[in-house]
């Protein structure tokens, strides 16, 4: 028999987030892109790994820096 623990969302405390791209995708979490094809979002999602990988800065100019390793699937 396995024993479930439960804690309660009052009970955990808020962290700041690291961010690649402040305000829209968090560094070193899970992100998905989703939308009704043909809107863009391969495209958007290869420029995204490009700035990331290279330390450019955001479409917005936010965020850049030190270059970050990227995972597609």
């Amino acid at each position: 028999m396995t024993t479930r623990s439960e804690t309660r969302y009052s009970e955990i405390e808020a962290t700041d987030l690291d961010w690649v791209w402040p305000g829209y995708l968090p560094a070193a979490m899970i992100s998905l892109l989703d939308g009704d094809p043909g809107l863009g979002k391969s495209t958007l999602t290869v420029d995204l790994a490009s700035r990331i990988s290279t330390g450019r800065p955001m479409p917005d100019g936010t965020g850049g820096g030190e270059p970050r390793g990227i995972v597609l699937l």
